[in-house]
C-alpha cells in the first residue's frame, strides 16, 4: 500500500488569522517558511487572491468556497511566478472521531481538491482530507496525489495552553 507516512519529512509552521467568522491560512507565511532566503539577498513573497479559509462554525453538509491564488516572488529586482493554487470541491463530509498525538477528539472531516501549477515540477492535482476540532482546529490531514500515493501528511502533536 503507498499509504504509510513519510520518513524525515521537513516540519512546517502554519500560521491561521481568525477573521468575520473565517479560519484564514495565511499563505504568505507558509510560502517564507518553504522558500529559503538566500545568504544576504531580501526575498519577498508576494500572494494575490482568495485565501484558503474554513468556516470557524462548520456543520456537515457545507460546502465551502472555491479558492484561487497566485504566488509570486521578488529577488533582485526581478519578480517570478512561483505557483497557481486551486481549491475546490470542497466540503463538510462528516462528525467522527479522530486520533492523534495529541488526543482523541471529535472533529469535522473536510475533503478538497487542490491544484497546483508550479513553475518547478509542472501541475499536480491532489485531494486531501482533514479533521477540524472546534476551539483548536486542524487536528490531522492527509493529502494524496491522483494515484493514491500519500504526498503530504499533518498531525498535531501537542496542545499547550
Amino acid at each position: 500500500e503507498n499509504k504509510k507516512p513519510i520518513k524525515d519529512a521537513p516540519e512546517m509552521t502554519l500560521t491561521y488569522i481568525i477573521s468575520k467568522g473565517s479560519v484564514i491560512l495565511d499563505m504568505e507565511a507558509m510560502f517564507k517558511t518553504m522558500i529559503p532566503q538566500q545568504a544576504g539577498m531580501d526575498v519577498k513573497i508576494m500572494v494575490e487572491g482568495s485565501s484558503i479559509s474554513y468556516p470557524a462554525i462548520m456543520s456537515v453538509g457545507a460546502s465551502l468556497p472555491d479558492t484561487d491564488l497566485a504566488v509570486s516572488m521578488e529577488m533582485m529586482g526581478r519578480t517570478m511566478k512561483v505557483t497557481d493554487i486551486k481549491n475546490y470541491n470542497r466540503k463538510v463530509e462528516a462528525r467522527e472521531s479522530v486520533t492523534v498525538e495529541a488526543g482523541t477528539f471529535d472533529a469535522y472531516k473536510v475533503t478538497e481538491t487542490t491544484e497546483t501549477k508550479a513553475m518547478v515540477g509542472g501541475a499536480q492535482i491532489n485531494v486531501s482530507t482533514s479533521w477540524f476540532v472546534d476551539g483548536i482546529g486542524k487536528v490531522k490531514s492527509d493529502e494524496y496525489d491522483n494515484k493514491g500515493n500519500l504526498q503530504s501528511s499533518m498531525r498535531l502533536i501537542s496542545i499547550t495552553k
